[in-house]
């Protein structure tokens, strides 16, 4: 993998986990840092490609959802 498109995928990445982040009113450090610690784990420490970089940036995604549905979930049962 190049690594000068394997680096602009991961800012890619972290851009976009960014935006999410602001979106969602969460902590805007916490999200693209994940994305990037994903990206350098698959990468680097595991030895994935760039598909499967981007296959754990999507396994990230819905990571957080999980939590996020989770946490409604949870919040919802509190009021009720």
């Amino acid at each position: 993998m190049s690594p000068t498109i394997s680096v602009l995928l991961m800012l890619a990445c972290a851009a976009v986990f960014y935006k999410a982040a602001q979106i969602d009113k969460a902590p805007r450090v916490l999200w693209p840092a994940l994305s990037i610690l994903f990206w350098v784990g698959a990468s680097y420490w595991l030895g994935f490609g760039i598909v499967g970089c981007l296959l754990f940036q999507l396994g990230l995604l819905a990571a957080i959802t999980g939590v996020r549905l989770a946490r409604e979930k949870i919040k919802g049962r509190r009021r009720a």
